[in-house]
C-alpha cells in the first residue's frame, strides 16, 4: 500500500478555513483506504489529531517559525518514515523533496494583502513566506488542488505552471445535533443577521453596515471574527446598540451563534470559497452573499445581491417573509449537498491516484 505524509506542521487551530479545511481533509483521509496516511504535525496538537483515522507523528516546531520549519526541515524528518508521496495542504512544497508531491491552493490574497495586522513579527514572517516561499514552490508540485473553480482559474492565470490541476471541493457534513431553522420572526420582531469572518477589506463590511441603515424592519446584527481592519467611519457606526462585535470566537461559539441566526450575509469583494456560506447552508440558514464568481458556483440565485448596490441587499432583507425565508433555506440546503462526505472522497481518491502515477 502506498503511503502519503501529509505536512500538517503550518498548521494552528485558529486559522480559520485553512485550519477548517485542513481537519476535513484529514477526516477523508481516514476513509481512503487504498493508502496509508501519516501526519507529520506540531506535537502541542497531539490530542487534537488522535481523533482522526490516521497515523500520527508528532515533532517539536518552533511557533513564530513553524512556516519555514516546515518548508526547510519536513524532508529531513520525513525521510525515516519511508512515504512515497507528501501531502501540502495549507503548506509550501518542501524544500529538496526527492518524492512527488501535491499541494493545495486555497487562494492568492496574500499577494494583494499583508498578513501584518499587527503582528510585526509574526507578520513580516508570514508575508515572506507566502509572497516568496510558497508561491515560488509550487512549481515543484507534480499536481495541484485549487478548491473551486474560480481559484483555479485565478491560479492558472496568475502563476505560472505546467503541471495538472484539479477542482476538488471542500468537505461539509452535516453537523451531529441539527439545530430547526429559527422559526421566522413577526414583522416587529428582530431578524438576527449574522456577518461570520475577520473584519478586513475583502470582506467588505462597510458594504452590508450601509445596507442595514436603510432596512425598515427591526434587526440586530452579531460580527464573529478577529477585527483588523476598521475606518472611522464603520468605526462609528459600530457603535450602534443593535450590532455586537464578539471578535474570535470559539467553534462552539460559532456555532450558537449560527444556532440563533435568521440570516447570514456575507458580502464579500472575493472568496476562494467561502466556508462561512456553506456551513450556514448545512445548519439550515437562510444566506445572503455578494454576486461573486465563487458564489455563483453553489449559491442559488435568487440568495446573491448587486456589490454595486447595498439597496438592493437592504431590499431584499426587507423583502424576506415566512413563504420565501423557507424557501430559500431549502434551497440552500439542496445546493450545499454536493460536498458532502462521499463526493469528497471520491475526488479525492482520483487526485491521490494521480499524485502516485
Amino acid at each position: 500500500m502506498k503511503k502519503i505524509l501529509i505536512d500538517g506542521l503550518n498548521f494552528h487551530p485558529m486559522d480559520g478555513g485553512f485550519s477548517s479545511a485542513f481537519l476535513d481533509l484529514l477526516r477523508t483521509a481516514g476513509s481512503l483506504r487504498d493508502f496509508e496516511f501519516f501526519l507529520l504535525h506540531d506535537e502541542r496538537y497531539d490530542r487534537l489529531f488522535r481523533g482522526f483515522d490516521i497515523q500520527t507523528v508528532g515533532v517539536r516546531v518552533p511557533r513564530k517559525f513553524r512556516s519555514f520549519y516546515g518548508y526547510l526541515r519536513f524532508q529531513h524528518l520525513s525521510d525515516h518514515l519511508n512515504a512515497d508521496a507528501i501531502h501540502c495542504e495549507i503548506s509550501a512544497v518542501p524544500w529538496q523533496a526527492d518524492i512527488p508531491v501535491s499541494a493545495t491552493v486555497h487562494d492568492l490574497f496574500f499577494l494583494e494583502e499583508s498578513r501584518r495586522r499587527g503582528r510585526v513579527i509574526r507578520g513580516v514572517i508570514d508575508d515572506l513566506y507566502w509572497k516568496r516561499v510558497y508561491l515560488k514552490s509550487l512549481h515543484r508540485a507534480k499536481i495541484i488542488k485549487c478548491i473551486s473553480e474560480h481559484t483555479k482559474a485565478v491560479f492558472q492565470s496568475t502563476v505560472p505552471y505546467d503541471g495538472p490541476v484539479e477542482v476538488v471541493y471542500p468537505r461539509f457534513a452535516p453537523p451531529e445535533i441539527t439545530v430547526p431553522p429559527a422559526g421566522f420572526p413577526a414583522s416587529d420582531d428582530e431578524l438576527k443577521i449574522m456577518f461570520l469572518g475577520s473584519v478586513i477589506g475583502r470582506k467588505n463590511l462597510p458594504y452590508l453596515l450601509e445596507a442595514l441603515s436603510t432596512v425598515q424592519r427591526p434587526w440586530r446584527l452579531d460580527i464573529a471574527g478577529n477585527v483588523w481592519e476598521v475606518d472611522s467611519r464603520t468605526k462609528e457606526r459600530l457603535k450602534d446598540a443593535r450590532i455586537t462585535v464578539h471578535g474570535y470566537v470559539s467553534e462552539e461559539a460559532k456555532q450558537a451563534l449560527f444556532d440563533r441566526s435568521h440570516v447570514v450575509v456575507l458580502p464579500s469583494l472575493e472568496e476562494g470559497f467561502g466556508y462561512p456560506v456553506a456551513e450556514a447552508m448545512l445548519r439550515k440558514r437562510a444566506v445572503l452573499v455578494s454576486d461573486i464568481p465563487v458564489f455563483r458556483e453553489y449559491v442559488p440565485a435568487a440568495c446573491r445581491f448587486d456589490l454595486e448596490n447595498p439597496l438592493d441587499l437592504s431590499a431584499k432583507i426587507d423583502g424576506l417573509d415566512r413563504e420565501n425565508y423557507a424557501r430559500r433555506i431549502s434551497d440552500c440546503w439542496d445546493a450545499v449537498q454536493r460536498f458532502d462526505a462521499r463526493r469528497s472522497i471520491q475526488a479525492h481518491q482520483t487526485f491521490f491516484e494521480k499524485l502516485l502515477d
